[in-house]
């Protein structure tokens, strides 16, 4: 049997990760004889121990929390998404050259697209202003949305504003907008909204004191809209539950994660990512942590 090639996840903690059940599904499915694998790795020794993995004959990697930056600063040549970010989420060698990618824009587009959400030209509510709001906001402009992102941080809303606006790409300014509003003042953007994204942790089941609130006031919902929370743990958050009783189309973090995940493996094998064998194999180990 010839030499197995090494793929990873990189960052801290790791341990929890989800990516190794995905891609290594792929691997199987393919028939190639690749491994996928969890490596402990924080900000202080990201530069040093990527280039032990690399020396190890590791190909690609995968970049979660916190070393998103270190990779972007890392990388011999980075992709357009992943330079407007500042963050590169996976890294695949080739010619001895480190490549830059972010995957989870991408991945969410994709699954946007996959579930026939029709998100061109519609009023789209972003609540939060952390990474995963960056990313997402970033994607949607680019590909045509009027967003608001709806934030308790203002200062890191608007940044996110001036960031997906300083790069001089051309738009279709009548389906791509960006503004920023305080979440206290946002009651009326989000009633009028065609999509509304929750970018925050507010219903993880890790935060026991959240579990059962919602991000924004939920009397403010109604069933015209759709509803995607990028928590997956648990499936089904409270704003979910109550957008769903009302009859809006619900969404969980789950196809982001597998979409981000089908567009790195899609990178650094070259074949096309299986999605229905990696997203069973996905659930599969969900419903065993549930």
């Amino acid at each position: 049997m010839s030499d197995i090639t090494k793929t990873c996840v990189i960052g801290s903690p790791v341990e929890h990760s989800l990516s190794p059940f995905i891609h290594n599904a792929g691997y199987k499915e393919l028939n190639l004889n690749w491994k996928y694998s969890r490596e402990e790795v924080d900000k202080s020794n990201f530069v040093q121990r990527i280039g032990d993995l690399i020396s190890q004959g590791y190909v690609g990697f995968n970049i979660t929390m916190p070393c998103k930056v270190e990779a972007f600063k890392f990388c011999n040549i980075v992709d357009g998404s992943a330079k407007r970010l500042k963050s590169v989420n996976t890294i695949v060698l080739r010619g001895g050259l480190t490549h830059g990618y972010s995957t989870d824009g991408e991945g969410f587009i994709n699954f946007l697209k996959d579930e026939n959400i029709d998100f061109v030209g519609k009023k789209i509510s972003i609540i939060g202003s952390g990474g995963a709001s960056s990313l997402i906001c970033d994607s949607l402009y680019h590909h045509g949305s009027h967003i608001t992102i709806c934030a308790r941080n203002e200062i890191a809303a608007n940044s996110i504003c001036e960031n997906v606006l300083s790069f001089n790409i051309e738009v279709d300014k009548n389906i791509s907008s960006i503004i920023s509003i305080a979440l206290d003042d946002a009651g009326q953007v989000i009633a009028d909204s065609d999509i509304i994204i929750n970018a925050t942790p507010v219903g993880m089941k890790t935060n026991k004191d959240e579990i059962n609130v919602a991000p924004f006031n939920i009397e403010l919902l109604n069933n015209s809209q759709i509803v995607i929370d990028t928590i997956y743990h648990p499936l089904e958050t409270y704003l979910l539950k109550e957008a769903k009783t009302l009859g809006c189309p619900v969404y969980n973090g789950v196809p982001m994660l597998l979409y981000q995940a089908a567009s790195s493996f899609e990178l650094m094998t070259g074949f096309t990512a299986p999605i229905k064998i990696m997203r069973k194999e996905l659930m599969k180990e969900i419903q065993n942590r549930l």
